[in-house]
């Protein structure tokens, strides 16, 4: 498995057209295990804070933006 995504990443890295490259991408992507991204964040904490950043821009609030972006970090 290892040997076939350095394979294809050599590939990617030869390739002279963007069709190889994309054609090495497609199959680098088959390749690759692929992880659950929701396991890696809060997916609802991400979309209300998001939410929370609009309607604050839409404010024009630039020192609440400011705020809300520090306070979670």
């Amino acid at each position: 498995m290892a040997y076939r995504r350095k394979f294809w990443r050599n590939m990617m890295r030869a390739a002279l057209t963007y069709e190889e490259w994309a054609h090495a991408a497609k199959m680098l992507d088959k390749e690759t295990p692929k992880m659950n991204e929701s396991d890696l964040y809060d997916e609802e904490l991400v979309k209300n804070k998001l939410m929370e950043l609009r309607h604050r821009r839409q404010e024009g609030s630039l020192r609440d933006i400011m705020f809300c972006m520090r306070a979670d970090l």
